[in-house]
Order: structure tokens, then sequence, then C-alpha cells
């Protein structure tokens, strides 16, 4: 990433990272070049010309100060960026989450400033950015375990019934031996009555 990309220009209509851009802000030498300034630079002119007018940009990071939030803000504006900082839940250590919302051109995120979703299912405040998620511990908490339960639904296949895993038996076993001796592999074990017997624990 701080080296930048080599995209041609107007290649992507959108970009979007998790958990990544904090890392633009470590020095890998003591080379001027590898300063997070110049590495954030070339990351942000980079992206900026490989992305189409109109588009946007979103980076959810973890800064460590508001001096590093300025720094990342600033130098992306100085490529040619709009927008800013959006903060969920920013009174709460636990479920706090920081989004850089950046755009291209016009690509605002277009929406309704009196609490009407719009069409991206979003509000935005006065600079068109979008607007926060706000509340406590226990609804940030409440949401979060919301994700959880949804997440554990999509593990499941087929119609909300969880994948039936493999069961490897002594019938299982001798099909497969079977199978590879029609096929004319060699060196198939000959069946006996240790054919798919569990071993006993060494101790």
């Amino acid at each position: 990433m701080g080296h930048g990309f080599g995209y041609r220009p107007g290649t992507f209509d959108g970009a979007m990272s998790i958990s990544a851009l904090q890392w633009l802000l470590t020095a890998p030498s003591s080379h001027p070049s590898d300063s997070p300034p110049a590495r954030l630079t070339r990351f942000f002119t980079t992206l900026y010309a490989a992305l189409r007018n109109p588009s946007r940009a979103i980076f959810q990071f973890y800064p460590e100060s508001d001096e590093q939030i300025s720094l990342i803000t600033t130098i992306a504006r100085k490529s040619g960026f709009g927008g800013g900082i959006v903060v969920d839940y920013p009174n709460s250590k636990k479920a706090r989450k920081v989004f850089l919302c950046l755009m291209v051109g016009s690509g605002r995120y277009s929406g309704s400033q009196d609490g009407i979703q719009n069409a991206d299912q979003m509000e935005v405040d006065q600079s068109g950015l979008p607007k926060g998620l706000e509340g406590d511990d226990a609804m940030a908490e409440g949401k979060s375990i919301a994700f959880e339960r949804r997440r554990a639904r999509d593990t499941t296949s087929g119609h909300g019934k969880k994948s039936k895993r493999k069961v490897v038996d002594k019938t299982w076993i001798l099909k497969k031996k079977e199978l590879y001796r029609q096929r004319g592999k060699e060196d198939v074990p000959n069946d006996s009555r240790y054919t798919g017997r569990r071993r006993k624990p060494i101790f």
C-alpha cells in the first residue's frame, strides 16, 4: 500500500478497506521516502487516479491519536479527495469505529437530512457524509450480538440446515477400497478385521 498502485486511470468505481489504513502510519525504514506522510501521499494520489469520476471510497481504521486522523485527512484532501471522518458510537470504548469517507468528483453520499433513509439505506449530514451510529455500550453490544447470530445463520447450508459432517466408518472405507480396485489402482491395502478400527490411545 505504501508504494502506491499501478492501475490505469479510472479503473474502479469505488474502494473499500477494513483495518489497513493505519499501517501506512508506520515507517519500514529511516529513509525519507518511507515516512508516513510520503507513504500516505503515494497511496492517496495513486488511488485517486485509479478511481472513476464520480466514485466513493471508505476506509475503516484504528487511529491512535487525533494527530493521525488529521494527517490522513489532510493528505487525502491534498490528493484531490473530498469527504471526511465518520465515527460510529463515539462515546463507547468497545464499539467505537472510525471511518474515512472519501468522494471523487460528484460522488457524494446522497440522502435525506431529516432522518429518512435514501436508496443507499443511509442518512447523511449537512456536509453530505453518512451519519455515524449513536448510542451507548448496551445498544452497541446488542447490535453486535444480532450480527453474530446472523453470521451463524449464514454458515448453515441448504434450507436452514447445518451441513452434515462426513462419517468415515468401516463401510465407507471398504467402499472406497473397492472403488480404487475397480479403477485399477495399485497398492490398495487388503481387507482385514482391523479395517476401520480405531486405534487405542498410547500412554
